[in-house]
């Protein structure tokens, strides 16, 4: 739907976007249109207490509203191989959405149970607390085939302020 998207961005006054590349797509889209970048970021100085001691197992943490531009399918098939392996880990994935049903499906299908748990929605604080304790935060976002696709998730700003090594 790039034309239906080109007709707004034309009648907006501005368009704002979070990334330079972005931006250019847009003004590719709509060269007459208004399109501006502002880089967004995160509160730092709520993310400022120590990181704890990594959890046993070690825990892989991913945050985000389950849809499939977010690659959560492909992170519990990740999942799979290090069970697989053998590897003693759990992933926990906090969040909602339209894809909740068929990563649950997935997850029970490959008997990924004991070691891959949908949370749901949690308050920011403990999304940030699981941050802490996590050994990896991991997001494998994907583009799909309409284009859609993330910028820069601020759950991958966040893990990376609270010192959280990031996949």
């Amino acid at each position: 739907q790039p034309q239906r998207l080109a007709r707004r961005l034309e009648a907006a006054r501005f368009t704002v976007t979070c990334t330079g590349h972005n931006a250019q797509f847009l003004r590719t889209l709509a060269p007459r249109a208004n399109v501006m970048r502002a880089y967004h970021g995160v509160d730092l100085g709520a993310l400022t207490a120590a990181k704890v001691e990594a959890q046993s197992p070690p825990l892989v943490l991913s945050v985000g509203r389950l849809r499939a531009k977010k690659g959560f399918d492909t992170l519990i098939a990740a999942c799979g191989i290090l069970a697989r392996a053998g590897r003693d880990f759990v992933c926990e994935i906090i969040g909602y959405g339209p894809e909740e049903d068929a990563l649950r499906r997935q997850i029970e299908d490959a008997g990924l149970a004991p070691y891959v748990r949908l949370i749901g929605k949690l308050p920011h604080e403990e999304v940030i607390a699981a941050m802490r304790r996590a050994r990896v935060f991991a997001l494998p976002c994907r583009v799909l085939d309409d284009g859609d696709r993330d910028g820069i998730p601020n759950v991958i700003l966040e893990a990376m302020a609270v010192e959280t090594p990031v996949v």
